[in-house]
C-alpha cells in the first residue's frame, strides 16, 4: 500500500481564524465606545436651536428670596453691646429692595435712673462682606416710656449673591445711675422687592445741620422728574435723627461741635416736623402743593436725642402743571434751645407705585 500523504496539523488555521475575529470584535467595541463618548448623556444636554435654555427654570438660590423677615428678642443689660436679628437672604442685580427695621423697648419704671442710652443700628453686607447699607439712630430711654427705633435703606446689588442684615445694639456706659437695668428688645425687620420706583435722598447735602428758633428750615429733600413717575401713588419714608441742645457738647458729628454758647437752654426744644410734597414748575416754584403733614414734638434733656419716624401716603394726579415732584422734610423750631439734625441716621425714601 503506498504511503498516505502526510496532513498538516489545523491549529494554525484555528489560531489564525480566531485572531481574525477577536480583532474584528475589538474594532466593533472599539467603534461603540466612541459613539458612546460623543452621544450627549445625562449631565450634557443638546440646545434646541429654536428654544434657549432657561437658567431660571434649573436655578436655586441657596438662601431665600424677599419677601424676607425676621424677628428677634433679646434682654439687654447696661452696660452691654451686642448683635442679634441676623439672617440671609438672596439678591438679584437689576432689582431695588427697601429693607425697613423696626426695635421696640421700654426702660422699667422702678429702673434706677432717668435717661439710659441706647444706640442701635442695623447693618446690611454682601457674602463677600462689602458693606451695603447700614441706618439706625439713638435715644435715651426714660422710665415707662415706650421708644420705637424705626429706619429704612434701599439696596440695589451690583452682583447677585446672598446678603444678610443684622441689628447691633449699644448701651456702654458703666458709670451712670440706670447701670445694671435691663431692658426687653423686640427687633423686626423685612426685606421686598420694589415693584415701581423708588429714590433715596442724600443726606450730605443739607446735613448736619443746627436749626434755631424762629422760620422753618427745610431738613431734608428730594426732586423727582415727573417723567419717572408714571405711577399714581407715593410713600414717603422718613426719619430724623435730631438732638436739642441743652449742652454746648451735647451733640457731635464729622469731628464737629453743632450746639454753640448761643444755641443752649436746659429746657429743651419744641418744634413741628412737616413732611411736605409740591409739584414744581418750569420756573422752580411751587404750582401745586399736593400734601402738608406736621408732627408736634418735645424733646427735653433727660431724652436729648430722638429718632423720628415718618411716614406718609400721597396720591399723584394724572395731569401735574409742573415738571417735577419736591418731597421735603421742614423743621420749625420753637425752641428755647436749637436743635441738631444730624446726617447719620437720617433718611427719606420716597417709593411710587401703581
Amino acid at each position: 500500500m503506498p504511503a498516505q500523504p502526510r496532513r498538516r496539523p489545523i491549529r494554525r488555521r484555528w489560531w489564525i481564524s480566531g485572531g481574525a475575529a477577536l480583532l474584528a470584535l475589538l474594532l466593533v467595541l472599539a467603534l461603540l465606545v466612541t459613539i458612546r463618548a460623543l452621544a450627549p448623556g445625562p449631565g450634557h444636554p443638546v440646545a434646541d436651536p429654536e428654544t434657549k435654555p432657561s437658567a431660571a427654570a434649573s436655578f436655586t438660590p441657596s438662601a431665600p428670596q424677599p419677601p424676607f423677615s425676621v424677628v428677634d428678642r433679646e434682654p439687654l443689660t447696661l452696660p452691654q453691646t451686642f448683635r442679634f436679628a441676623q439672617g440671609e437672604f438672596y439678591l438679584q442685580a437689576g432689582s431695588t429692595y427697601l429693607v425697613s427695621f423696626d426695635l421696640s423697648t421700654v426702660k422699667p419704671e422702678d429702673a434706677p435712673g432717668v435717661g439710659m442710652y441706647l444706640g442701635v443700628s442695623f447693618n446690611c453686607a454682601t457674602e463677600e462682606g462689602r458693606g451695603v447699607g447700614s441706618i439706625g439712630g439713638t435715644e435715651n430711654l426714660l422710665p415707662a416710656e415706650p421708644v420705637s427705633y424705626i429706619n429704612h435703606l434701599l439696596i440695589e446689588p451690583q452682583a447677585d449673591g446672598v446678603h444678610s442684615c443684622s441689628v447691633r445694639v449699644n448701651a456702654p456706659y458703666d458709670d451712670v445711675a440706670a447701670a445694671g437695668t435691663t431692658i426687653d428688645l423686640t427687633a423686626h425687620w423685612r426685606v421686598t422687592e420694589i415693584d415701581g420706583s423708588a429714590h433715596q435722598a442724600m443726606g450730605e447735602e443739607h446735613l448736619p445741620r443746627t436749626v434755631t428758633p424762629g422760620q422753618p428750615e427745610v431738613a431734608i429733600e428730594q426732586v423727582i422728574p415727573a417723567d419717572e413717575l408714571e405711577e399714581t401713588s407715593l410713600t414717603v419714608l422718613s426719619s430724623l435723627h435730631v438732638t436739642t441742645c441743652t449742652g454746648v457738647n451735647g451733640s457731635t458729628e464729622n469731628g464737629r461741635t453743632w450746639c454753640a454758647s448761643d444755641d443752649v437752654n436746659e429746657t429743651g426744644s419744641s418744634f413741628d416736623v412737616t413732611t411736605k410734597v409740591d409739584v414744581i414748575g418750569a420756573d422752580g416754584s411751587v404750582c401745586t402743593p399736593l400734601e402738608a403733614d406736621a408732627q408736634s414734638i418735645d424733646i427735653d434733656k433727660w431724652r436729648h436725642h430722638q429718632l423720628i419716624p415718618l411716614e406718609r401716603a400721597v396720591d399723584v394726579p394724572g395731569s401735574l402743571c409742573g415738571d417735577s415732584l419736591r418731597v421735603s422734610v421742614v423743621i420749625e423750631n420753637r425752641g428755647p434751645a436749637s436743635l441738631v439734625v444730624h446726617e447719620s441716621n437720617t433718611s427719606l425714601i420716597t417709593v411710587a407705585a401703581g
